[in-house]
C-alpha cells in the first residue's frame, strides 16, 4: 500500500493526534441493543463506565438518537478512547451485550451479509489503522485470522463511505474474538492518528448516503415497473398477434370451413 504525505489529503475531517498509550476508535452497536444497554436508569452502561472509566482520560460516548454510522441504517457509535487494555475491555464488555441480546435474534437488524450480528465485532478506526491491520500484503491480518481461527473484513476502499475511516469486522466465537482483539489494538496503536471521537461531522456523509439510496430505490422501482412490458415484448406470439390489428389467415379459414359444414 503506498504511503501518503500531508498533500494527498482531501478531506477537512478532524483527526485525533493520539497521546503515549492512547487509541481511539468507535465501536458499532445495533440499534435494537442500545434499548437494553440504557434501560432500567442506563445500569448496563453505567456498568460498563464503572469497569472502565476509572481512568480520568479514558471517554466512552454514545451517539444520538437517530445516529447511525454512514453507510448503515442501524448502528449507533460509542466512541473509545483512552489506554488499549481499556478501549479493549470496553469492546468486550459492550460485545457481551450484542451476544447476550435476545431481541437481536429476531429482530430484522439479527442478520446481514456475513451473518448472525451477534456473531461480528465492528469497530470504525482510521486508514491508516486499517492499513497496520491489513500490514504488508496483507501478512498482519492472515496472520491474526489464522492464529486465532477467525475472519476479519476491513471496508475495501472503493466502498468507503467516511474519509480516512474504516470498519473493522471481527466474525467468530467469542472468545476467540475478544482474543484476536488484543493484537488489532496493538497494531491500532502504532500508528499516529485515530478517528476523531465526535460524531456531528458525520451528517454531511449519512445525508449524501440518504439522497444516493433514494435515488436508487427510484431507479429500481422503474425498472421494476418496465419488466412487464420487456417480458410481453419478447413473449413472440401473443405479440405478433397484436402488432397488426388482424387476426391471423388460419382463423378466417377455420372460419369459411365452418360455414360449410
Amino acid at each position: 500500500m503506498s504511503k501518503r504525505g500531508p498533500e494527498d489529503s482531501t478531506t477537512d475531517i478532524p483527526k485525533r493526534m493520539r497521546k503515549p498509550d492512547e487509541v481511539s476508535i468507535k465501536f458499532l452497536l445495533p440499534n435494537v441493543v442500545v434499548g437494553a444497554l440504557l434501560s432500567r436508569k442506563a445500569a448496563a452502561l453505567k456498568r460498563i463506565r464503572d469497569q472502565t472509566c476509572y481512568n480520568k482520560d479514558f471517554v466512552l460516548k454514545l451517539s444520538g438518537k437517530g445516529q447511525y454510522y454512514p453507510g448503515t441504517n442501524d448502528e449507533r457509535m460509542i466512541s473509545l478512547v483512552g489506554p488499549p487494555p481499556l478501549v479493549h475491555r470496553a469492546c468486550c464488555l459492550l460485545q457481551d451485550q450484542i451476544i447476550d441480546d435476545p431481541f437481536l435474534v429476531t429482530d430484522e437488524s439479527g442478520t446481514n451479509d456475513l451473518g448472525p450480528r451477534q456473531g461480528q465485532m465492528k469497530i470504525a478506526v482510521s486508514d491508516r489503522a486499517a492499513s497496520k491491520i491489513i500490514g504488508s500484503k496483507g501478512a498482519v491480518v492472515r496472520d491474526i485470522s489464522s492464529h486465532f481461527n477467525i475472519a476479519i473484513t476491513i471496508t475495501p476502499s472503493k466502498e468507503i463511505v467516511v474519509p480516512d475511516e474504516r470498519v473493522v469486522t471481527i466474525l467468530g466465537p467469542s472468545r476467540n474474538v475478544f482474543d484476536a482483539l488484543e493484537p488489532i489494538m496493538y497494531q491500532i496503536s502504532q500508528q499516529q492518528t485515530h478517528v476523531n471521537p465526535e460524531f456531528d461531522y458525520y451528517s454531511e456523509f449519512t445525508n449524501t448516503k440518504k439522497e444516493e439510496t433514494s435515488e436508487s430505490q427510484n431507479n429500481d422501482h422503474q425498472k421494476t415497473e418496465e419488466i412487464p412490458e420487456i417480458e410481453a415484448i419478447e413473449g413472440g406470439n401473443e405479440v405478433d398477434k397484436t402488432e397488426g390489428g388482424e387476426e391471423p389467415d388460419d382463423t378466417e379459414e377455420s372460419k369459411r370451413n365452418k360455414t360449410k359444414r
